[in-house]
C-alpha cells in the first residue's frame, strides 16, 4: 500500500478519540488511516507488519521537519468509516 498523499472527507460514525505523537519526518492527511510504529509513533497506515493500525486521522499534521513526537495528531479510535481502496484482498482482513 502506498503512503497517503491527500487528505479526504470520509463519510464517519465517529466513536472515542486518542492522540498520538508523531514520527519524524512524517506527514498525516485528515481522514485517512493511521497507524503506530513499534516506538509508538503515528504514522500513515502501510501494509507492513511493523505498525498497528489505530484509527482514522481526525486533523491533517506535518511534521515532516520535527523530531519524533513534537507534533501529535488526533484520531478516532472507533466507529464505521467509508473508504476508498484498491488492490485489497479477502485475505487482507484481520
Amino acid at each position: 500500500m502506498a503512503p497517503t498523499t491527500v487528505g479526504r472527507n470520509c463519510q464517519k460514525q465517529a466513536g472515542t478519540i486518542e492522540t498520538y505523537l508523531v514520527k519524524t519526518l512524517t506527514r498525516l492527511y485528515n481522514g485517512t488511516a493511521i497507524a503506530i510504529d513499534a516506538a509508538g509513533y503515528a504514522v500513515n497506515l502501510t501494509n507492513s507488519a511493523a505498525v498497528i493500525f489505530v484509527g482514522i486521522s481526525c486533523e491533517d499534521v506535518d511534521n515532516s521537519t520535527g523530531l519524533d513526537g513534537a507534533k501529535s495528531v488526533t484520531v478516532y479510535r472507533e466507529g464505521t468509516y467509508a473508504m476508498v481502496a484498491a488492490g485489497l484482498a479477502i485475505t487482507d482482513g484481520g
